[in-house]
Order: structure tokens, then C-alpha cells, then sequence
């Protein structure tokens, strides 16, 4: 595929005004580390759900809420190594694996996998894992 040949549409609106135009239109969406940002998440899952088709595909990365993250990430990665901005992570509004699983649950998608993808910076090379101590992220499937 040559990337210069895609048609992209940039659109700077709101979810809720995305929604009312493009329901049922995505096949997949990737909300990658946005949840932790967010005041109203089962509300902002809910309208990604109307966004994809039947069968389609919702994966969410985040960072898990537990010890080990606010060590490597909060504590290291931010106020030692400074390899993120200061304050880029609250460890308040990190989410547990438990939680999103349950409010996904409750709504029309199927939880199918949950990985996490790392980096061997030996042999330059990224893998998924199932160690997901410290983030993760979880491909679901909306069921109809």
C-alpha cells in the first residue's frame, strides 16, 4: 500500500458531533492511552461503540493501577530518568484491569485478548507479552 495514495480526512469535532454523522462506520478503533485523560469514560467507551460496525474492533492501551506503575512510570520514568514530561501520568486516574473489564462488560463488546507489546532493545525487535503488570492493552469485539 502506498501511503501517499490514502485519503484522509481530518475532522476536528467533538466525539458526540462525530457520532451523530458516522455511526456503525469504523471497522476499528484504537484509543491508546486516552482513558486515563478522560473525566466520563464508560460514556466516551459507549459512543466508540456506536462509531463500529457489528464485529468490529476496539483496542484500548493503558496503564495499569498498581504499585509497579507508579514505580517504573511515575516515579522513574517521569521524576528520575525524565523520559516522560513531569505530571504526564496521575496515578489517581490510572485504571485497573478489573474495572475497565467491568464496564466493558456491561455494554456490547467482547473482551478477545489482552496483551501488552514489548521492547527487546538488544535485538531491536518488539513482541507481545502476557506480562501486563504494568500496562496493557485489550482488543475487543462489539457483538452486534
Amino acid at each position: 500500500m502506498d501511503i501517499n495514495k490514502l485519503r484522509i480526512n481530518y475532522a476536528q469535532q467533538t466525539i458526540k458531533e462525530h457520532v451523530n454523522n458516522h455511526k456503525n462506520m469504523y471497522d476499528i478503533i484504537n484509543c491508546m492511552e486516552l482513558l486515563k485523560h478522560v473525566n466520563q469514560l464508560i460514556k466516551l467507551i459507549n459512543k466508540y461503540v456506536k462509531l463500529i460496525k457489528p464485529r468490529g474492533k476496539i483496542f484500548f492501551s493503558i496503564v495499569n493501577y498498581n504499585f509497579k506503575s507508579w514505580l517504573l512510570l511515575v516515579l522513574i520514568a517521569e521524576n528520575i530518568l525524565y523520559f516522560v514530561l513531569k505530571d504526564t501520568h496521575n496515578f489517581n486516574r490510572l485504571i485497573k484491569l478489573s474495572e475497565l473489564l467491568s464496564w466493558i462488560n456491561k455494554i456490547i463488546l467482547y473482551t478477545k485478548r489482552i496483551i501488552w507489546i514489548k521492547y527487546n532493545s538488544l535485538t531491536n525487535n518488539f513482541y507481545l507479552s502476557k506480562n501486563i503488570n504494568v500496562n496493557y492493552i485489550i482488543y475487543t469485539i462489539r457483538q452486534y
